[in-house]
């Protein structure tokens, strides 16, 4: 899945399919950790805590994340 926009801009992760319309992603040194939380949990949208709020844009092919100021 693509992420557009900081921090994460251009970055592909490895979630697949998208999980919901608004997702929360944690800082650059707890990207594993919720990695191996969304293979272990497919519902898992993120911490509250979690600074990055992304949305995903199912306007452009492929689908793909949007970063939205939270």
């Amino acid at each position: 899945m693509r992420f557009d926009g900081e921090p994460y801009d251009g970055r592909e992760l490895p979630i697949q399919p998208p999980f919901a319309k608004m997702m929360r992603l944690p800082r650059e040194r707890d990207l594993d950790a919720f990695l191996g939380s969304a293979d272990d949990d497919p519902g898992v949208t993120g911490l509250q805590s979690w600074p990055y709020l992304y949305e995903l844009d199912e306007t452009v092919n492929p689908v793909a994340y949007r970063f939205k100021q939270g």
